[in-house]
């Protein structure tokens, strides 16, 4: 990361980032929080259908994967179970710190980093976003649905901000 802000700042304007992070409100962080204690337990499944729609409907994203198995389609079965686990663990961690910003950004920021070291676009994060949230709706209770969309879509649009300055070095 630079040690100087500015630069910091025109490297984001740049790459399309905004300069302020998108606003996520103590009310949307609980809802969170509070949807997630339910849907934890199937994390692993919602994973593998979010990631298994996402390859289906974007050649892309499957092409950009597929690079790092060298065409071998068992070793590819692999590392999308791993990658799945590790996304899903990494969302887990992220509610979970949601009461300490400087830990959930210290965290992003190492995953983010690792998204450099192995090439990946940072844009590439912006088609996971309506696959989770998409695999989230049946979880959301009719009364409050639209809030929990909501504090879910911020959620998601906030932490993938952060992991995208990390992936602006």
């Amino acid at each position: 990361v630079y040690l100087d802000r500015s630069k910091q700042i025109d490297v984001w304007i740049a790459r399309g980032l905004s300069q302020t992070r998108p606003e996520f409100t103590l009310q949307q962080r609980q809802f969170v929080q509070m949807s997630w204690n339910c849907m934890r337990r199937d994390m692993l499944k919602v994973g593998i259908i979010v990631f298994g729609e996402l390859f289906e409907n974007n050649l892309y994203v499957r092409r950009a994967f597929l690079q790092h198995t060298k065409g071998d389609v068992g070793r590819g079965r692999e590392m999308l179970k791993r990658h799945v686990h590790k996304v899903m663990c990494t969302l887990d961690k992220a509610v979970s710190l949601l009461d300490d910003e400087a830990r959930l950004v210290a965290s992003l920021y190492e995953v983010g980093t690792r998204h450099v070291q192995r090439n990946i676009r940072m844009e590439l994060l912006d088609f996971l976003v309506p696959y989770i949230m998409r695999s989230l709706e049946p979880t959301f209770e009719r009364d409050i649905a639209q809030q929990l969309e909501e504090a879910w879509s911020n959620f998601l649009k906030y932490i993938m901000h952060i992991l995208k300055e990390a992936m602006t070095f």
